[in-house]
């Protein structure tokens, strides 16, 4: 996020490390996670499942709800995220977690059977950076699932910050097209995807400032490899 800080409905939009320290305690009691739990988990537990069991980062990691999900499914999990509150909260469920950006992440190459990376790359500046990343650290035969919410729901990540405030974070989404075009640039593959819509989404969380049809996709998972 380059520039002074723009804005979103009046509130300052602050770069996502910023953002996401001043919103952790709250985040995990949300109400975006009943819909991650059950729209987005069910889609990403059947792609996982495929994967080889071994060592996962949860890349952007947050509170570690989802580690603690993916350990349930016989993974050793690594989280990393940006914040020091997110990734403060992750270990306190009992997972390890570092605090780190994930375009340059301190782990040696080929270290994971597999990366999870759920709603976080939509705050990365630059994603071809991301995705090679990702490439560099997966293990042969090693998969990566990645998710990002439609661009329809704006420019920035809502989070409460406590006390009635409400901060939000910079976003830029990754789109369908995009997405293939990067991936490729990485030297992966798209071997799966998905979508979940607007409807239903609608339906455990209503959207605001969102005109879309309810047929619509709103948020959009992605199965990639090595070519």
């Amino acid at each position: 996020m380059t520039g002074g800080a723009p804005s979103d409905g009046g509130v300052d939009i602050l770069p996502p490390k910023a953002a996401y320290n001043l919103g952790a305690f709250g985040y995990s009691r949300r109400n975006w996670c009943r819909i991650w739990d059950e729209l987005e988990w069910p889609i990403v537990r059947g792609w996982i499942r495929k994967a080889p069991k071994g060592l996962l980062l949860d890349a952007g990691c947050g509170p570690g709800l989802l580690s603690e999900r993916l350990r349930a499914e016989g993974f050793r999990t690594i989280g990393i995220d940006l914040s020091e509150g997110m990734s403060r909260e992750s270990s306190r469920r009992g997972g390890d977690a570092v605090c780190a950006d994930f375009a340059a992440a301190p782990f040696r190459d080929g270290t994971f059977h597999a990366i999870v990376c759920l709603q976080a790359i939509c705050h990365a500046e630059s994603k071809p950076e991301v995705l090679g990343e990702f490439r560099r650290l997966l293990a042969p035969g090693g998969v990566l699932v990645v998710s990002d919410v439609d661009a329809s729901a704006g420019s920035s990540t809502r989070l409460d910050a406590g006390g009635g405030r409400e901060v939000r974070a910079w976003t830029e989404r990754l789109d369908p097209e995009s997405a293939a075009k990067l991936a490729g640039s990485a030297g992966l593959s798209i071997l799966g995807s998905s979508s979940v819509s607007a409807g239903a989404v609608a339906a455990e969380r209503p959207l605001r400032r969102l005109d879309v049809p309810a047929e619509a996709p709103f948020l959009h998972l992605f199965l990639l490899g090595e070519k």
